[in-house]
């Protein structure tokens, strides 16, 4: 597979980690994610939003994925969200073997990007 050139920060450069794909791959599980469709719609924003700020693909698809992933344990849209129910979420990935620290914290940053 010959990897694919993109655009990064104005040059262009060879995308050897194919993140355009890993992307295109993380928006299509969004859409198919169970989950509430407002936090869809909110996700998909943030993911535009972050794109338009310039940000890599790769950032991007981690934004959309980290934020995938909690919306699947919320139980509410992220707009009804009270401080009780985001640090309920926090515990969960706290609580959570499956991620390693590094992921934790990124996931925390991520979700306090998303709710500003």
């Amino acid at each position: 597979m010959v990897p694919k050139v993109a655009l990064i920060n104005g040059e262009k450069k060879v995308d050897i980690h194919n993140y355009e794909t890993a992307l295109k791959s993380t928006y299509r599980r969004l859409e198919t994610a169970k989950i509430n469709e407002q936090n869809r719609n909110d996700i998909r924003e943030f993911g535009r939003l972050a794109e338009s700020m310039g940000l890599n693909k790769g950032r991007v698809s981690k934004f959309v994925y980290s934020m995938t992933t909690l919306a699947r344990q919320a139980n509410k849209p992220f707009r009804e969200m009270t401080r009780k129910d985001a640090e309920s979420l926090m515990i969960w990935l706290n609580d959570n073997p499956t991620y390693s620290p590094a992921t934790k914290s990124d996931m925390k940053k991520i979700f306090k990007r998303f709710m500003k």
